[in-house]
């Protein structure tokens, strides 16, 4: 059928009894039997110009649901492009872990760190984030040479929703105490994952995100990935800011050789747009392919 449309409006909806009533016919209609979500697009196209937007309050949210639809990339960028006009926020159904294993060393000089904050919230604003909720987030930092350690800041049973994941997103990036460059330190963050006790071993969609500029991947982190990504707990990803392609050989080997689950931005933009809109497919694509992220 192609097409998504509104068939209760906001102003329809009178109380919970008629809320159930209006769920229950929408869940018996049976007009399309097909998969797949090409007309995903035009639901948010369809939300984004409804009358009944009240700009007098600034709580909305969209909830997508589905089983095991996939978001194309026309979906996310109608979405990102709702999210970003700041009309609406979106959350969706996906159970999921990430653990964010973010380099705060030398290498990341302080006038980028806040773009890294934004992008990694811009990506993970469509999830239903929170230790109660389907999507786990913990945060493990990643110091230089100087320091030449890593450990977990704040786990998976931490962070209770997307506020909290800035705030903590913030203090991560504000801590100067790793002055010097160098990630003699990454198969430390790789080991603090593996052995972390907020693993779930009830969903199969686990992924390790290494968030860098440009931090390279020695010998030691490439095997420890590996033995990772080898046992199946998660996949890995990274991602790369203002390196200039100064270290993607490397990072593709820490992802166990694929490329797409490389990302690489060298501005803003190209960072907490499209490089943020890279990370949310990812996501959604193995959140429906059963844990297969790249």
């Amino acid at each position: 059928m192609n097409t998504a449309f509104e068939t209760h409006g906001f102003d329809n909806i009178a109380n919970q009894n008629e809320l159930d009533r209006y769920l229950n016919s929408t869940y018996q209609d049976g007009n399309s039997t097909r998969g797949g979500q090409s007309a995903l697009k035009d639901g948010f196209i369809s939300v984004n110009y409804d009358d009944g937007y009240r700009p007098d309050i600034n709580n909305h949210l969209i909830i997508y649901v589905t089983t095991n639809g996939t978001a194309d990339a026309a979906a996310v960028s109608a979405a990102m492009s709702i999210i970003s006009s700041g009309k609406y926020s979106i959350a969706a159904v996906a159970y999921d872990a990430n653990a964010l294993m973010l380099d705060v060393g030398g290498d990341v000089p302080k006038t980028l760190r806040d773009d890294l904050r934004i992008f990694l919230m811009n990506a993970l604003s469509p999830f239903d984030i929170g230790w109660q909720n389907n999507f786990h987030v913990a945060i493990f930092n990643v110091f230089g040479d100087d320091m030449n350690t890593a450990f977990e800041t704040h786990g998976f049973d931490n962070i209770a929703n997307q506020n909290e994941l800035d705030r903590y997103l913030n203090l991560t990036y504000q801590d100067g105490n790793s002055t010097r460059g160098g990630q003699s330190a990454l198969k430390d963050g790789f080991i603090s994952v593996n052995y972390d006790d907020g693993y779930r071993p009830d969903i199969n969609n686990h992924l390790i995100i290494y968030v860098t500029t440009n931090g390279t991947a020695d010998a030691a982190a490439v095997s420890a990935a590996m033995s990772i990504i080898s046992s199946g707990k998660y996949s890995v990803a990274a991602v790369a800011y203002d390196a200039n392609g100064s270290n993607t050989v490397s990072l593709t080997s820490l992802v166990g050789g694929k490329a797409e689950c490389v990302i690489t931005a060298n501005d803003p933009d190209d960072l907490t747009i499209t490089a943020a809109e890279k990370l949310t497919n990812l996501i959604w694509k193995a959140s429906n392919n059963n844990g297969t992220y790249c």
